[in-house]
């Protein structure tokens, strides 16, 4: 019987409890996400979004942005890499630079092999959210409003 051992298989796979759990492995964790300002926000003056996204597996998440209902280029936004949760779940977050304005609405979308449709996230209308405005998940083609 050929045994690889631990460390083998950790150089084989760099995220170690995907290939070292067997259970979790083969199951689908649907992620859930939050969008929020890292400072208080003020008209004119420069802040990041953050677009927190956590609880998924497999480890896989296309993360992608909108400002007032039109793409964010990939080049305007960063995400961390993945971090394990206890659960063997997932986490990750991306950011998105931009100066706010008064009546502008952005969305971070999540998609991952376990949902229909990507998780929508949005925050904007007011210059002075400090939280997101409303939250919708894509169903079936329905959004749900929370």
């Amino acid at each position: 019987m050929n045994r690889k051992s631990h460390r083998d298989v950790h150089i084989l796979c760099p995220v170690s409890c995907y290939c070292l759990c067997p259970s979790t492995r083969s199951s689908t964790a649907s992620p859930i996400s939050l969008i929020f300002p890292k400072q208080h926000t003020e008209p004119g003056v420069p802040n990041t979004l953050i677009c927190f996204v956590n609880d998924f597996h497999p480890p896989v998440v296309d993360i992608s942005w909108n400002r007032n209902g039109q793409p964010v280029d990939e080049s305007e936004f960063s995400q961390t890499q993945y971090y394990s949760n206890s659960d063997f779940s997932f986490r990750t977050s991306s950011y998105l630079d931009f100066t706010p304005e008064e009546g502008d609405i952005y969305s971070c979308s999540v998609a991952h092999v376990s949902l229909q449709a990507p998780l929508t996230r949005f925050w904007g209308g007011s210059v002075n959210n400090t939280s997101s405005t409303c939250v919708s998940r894509s169903m079936g083609g329905r959004l749900l409003f929370i």
